[in-house]
């Protein structure tokens, strides 16, 4: 909605995921699935609506278009955080504009529903029930 942001941040991890990391290391790829449009609309000349995924470290902006994916690495190959991946969503400029997008995450290890359960690994491993892995 209009005015509404999410500051820049890198998705590696923070002190937010700190269970989720330990259970299942640390995100070294992220995707962003846009569900909808951002494009300017034909209103009284309007010409940007804001609601762009802006990485400041390399002076870009992505604007969302339904259907498409922003895939990018968060780390160099050697699992060392790549700082240039500093991202934020900038807001809707226009009252009638809404963004919605789906995030995707791959980690650095397996989920297992037993083990996240056991280190108190969030609503999805209680709500499953939590099978033990493989070998343990």
């Amino acid at each position: 909605h209009q005015g509404e942001l999410y500051k820049p941040h890198y998705d590696v991890g923070s002190a937010c995921d700190f269970i989720e990391n330990l259970v299942m290391g640390r995100r070294h790829v992220t995707m962003l699935i846009y569900l909808n449009d951002l494009e300017p609309p034909n209103w009284d000349g309007v010409t940007d609506v804001g609601g762009t995924t802006s990485f400041p470290e390399l002076n870009m902006a992505i604007r969302p278009k339904a259907g498409t994916a922003l895939v990018f690495n968060d780390c160099h190959d050697d699992g060392e955080m790549d700082y240039r991946t500093l991202h934020g969503g900038e807001p809707p400029t226009h009252p009638d504009v809404v963004k919605y997008a789906i995030n995707v995450w791959v980690r650095a290890q397996s989920f297992y529903m037993g083990k996240a359960a056991k280190h108190g690994g969030g609503l999805n491993a209680q709500v499953a029930g939590g099978g033990e892995s493989p070998g343990e």
